[in-house]
């Protein structure tokens, strides 16, 4: 014979509350413990039901943003990295320029923190709802040059126009031919005003010009990129360098 609680479970799966169809014995035990009114075990389903659909919603944002590795802000080391104002960070971490699609980019040689902070900041976007799409320069340029013959980097390039924010990482560490950065000038200007971009560059502007091969498709770039954008120039030692660990060693 079906148990109540076992229709529970059904309807449960078929209205798509997945929570409540996981959780209901536990509810139950913890009603009656509690001696919750039928207001207050209501409340407690729903609430808890909302709070699981929205941690999926995040796993799956997280998911398709991309991200190599995870990183925080509180990971971030300050102390070693002066070049940079945590009060500027922090300020960042509220995410109305998402809101008012501003761009940031870093610039810097290798070791900085740059990327580090580039994703801690889609991380922290995603946490609060944003989409977010992380992809390196190189995958960026083979993704735009095979997106009509291969299905991956379709969906590759449909995420990167459908999300709030777009972080291209390692602008500037192998460089592209005139049709591939005309295929970036175009992205650029498709997001250009629609989306906020974080850019991570080894290269200062200057060298952009020998990056992308055309002065004038440099500018216009360029002209996109930094029209409403906060410009962060961090210098220093590599973090990485400074903090070599050795297997033998240990």
């Amino acid at each position: 014979m079906i148990s109540k609680i076992d229709y529970i479970k059904e309807y449960a799966k078929e209205l798509k509350l997945l929570n409540l169809q996981k959780k209901i014995d536990e509810f139950i035990e913890h009603g009656e413990n509690e001696d919750l009114s039928y207001q207050e075990f209501l409340y407690k389903i729903l609430n808890e039901e909302i709070i699981a659909k929205e941690e999926r919603k995040k796993q799956t944002r997280l998911k398709n943003a991309g991200f190599p590795v995870i990183k925080t802000i509180e990971e971030f080391d300050f102390e070693f990295q002066k070049s940079i104002s945590k009060r500027h960070i922090n300020r960042l971490l509220e995410m109305d320029w998402i809101d008012k699609i501003y761009n940031l980019i870093f610039l810097g040689p290798p070791g900085v923190g740059k990327t580090h902070l580039a994703i801690a900041l889609g991380y922290k976007a995603i946490d609060m709802g944003y989409k977010v799409s992380f992809i390196s320069m190189d995958n960026l340029v083979y993704s735009l040059k095979t997106q009509d013959i291969m299905r991956k980097s379709k969906i590759k390039i449909n995420k990167i126009h459908s999300s709030d924010l777009v972080i291209i990482d390692e602008i500037g560490y192998l460089p592209i031919n005139r049709e591939e950065a005309n295929m970036f000038f175009q992205l650029i200007s498709a997001l250009h005003e629609q989306t906020s971009i974080i850019i991570t560059s080894n290269k200062g502007f200057g060298d952009w010009n020998e990056l992308l091969g055309d002065p004038a498709l440099t500018t216009a770039i360029l002209d996109r990129l930094t029209y409403k954008c906060e410009l962060f120039n961090m210098t220093g030692k590599s973090y990485r360098l400074t903090h070599r660990k050795s297997f033998l060693e240990d």
